[in-house]
């Protein structure tokens, strides 16, 4: 157990040295530090694709993707509506996150409900079945979201919606 805790520890340590590196390598060309964000992400949490999207007025634009399908999403889908109608929309709208175990099943599910479907646009086309959406903030301020899809019903857990919201 312990060796395990250890290794998982390691893992984040190296996604985060991954991040912070991408960073540092690139600041004049921002997109390629988020997408190399995107990139660990995906290792990190066991994702099938990780998205990233930007608050420009009233849509929601792609900025930086890992994951083939998203990628292939994100060029045809480079704007999303920013209101309550897609858990993407809802989670920068609202400033908190938003976790969904089983897109497919939202029996009892308020959130899932009250958007256009159980997982969007962007989840459908994806096959995801679990997700994340976790908003960017500054100051309070909700910049943008970052998406992670699993293509399996795997929970989140705690620590790695923690991990997220960080």
């Amino acid at each position: 157990r312990i060796l395990a805790e250890l290794r998982e520890s390691l893992e984040r340590q190296t996604a985060t040295a991954d991040i912070l590196r991408a960073i540092a390598m690139t600041p004049a060309e921002p997109s390629d530090a988020l997408d190399k964000i995107c990139q660990s992400a995906v290792r990190l949490f066991g994702a099938s694709s990780v998205g990233i999207r930007r608050v420009e007025g009233n849509v929601l634009r792609a900025i930086a993707s890992a994951g083939a399908e998203l990628t292939i999403i994100n060029e045809a889908l480079p704007e999303l509506p920013l209101d309550r109608s897609l858990l993407v929309g809802y989670a920068v709208l609202e400033r908190r996150q938003i976790c969904k175990d089983d897109l497919a099943n939202s029996v009892g599910d308020e959130e899932l409900a009250r958007t256009r479907s159980p997982s969007g646009p962007l989840g459908r086309h994806v096959g995801a079945r679990s997700a994340a959406m976790t908003p960017l903030m500054r100051e309070g301020d909700a910049l943008g979201a970052m998406v992670v899809f699993r293509d399996e019903v795997r929970p989140f857990t705690e620590e790695e919606l923690a991990l997220m919201r960080a």
